[in-house]
């Protein structure tokens, strides 16, 4: 049986802690900013903790998945 390769996906994770933001307004700016550098918002729980991911572009992990053909 023939293998195919399979991309995992690596993520990178970062929290932000909107509480210790000098004013209001902020918020957004923050969120802005790291929407520009490429961090995607996962969610903002309730004691105002975002959490956001961004995908890790150089640690590329190939996988080998066993029985998978191709061309089927």
């Amino acid at each position: 049986m023939g293998e195919r390769a399979v991309q995992i996906t690596c993520w990178e994770y970062r929290m932000s802690n909107l509480n210790d933001l000098p004013r209001k307004g902020t918020e957004l700016e923050l969120l802005n900013t790291a929407g520009a550098e490429g961090w995607e918002l996962i969610l903002i729980a309730v004691n105002r903790v975002a959490y956001f991911k961004r995908r890790i572009e150089d640690d590329p992990l190939p996988r080998r998945r066993r029985g998978a053909t191709e061309g089927k």
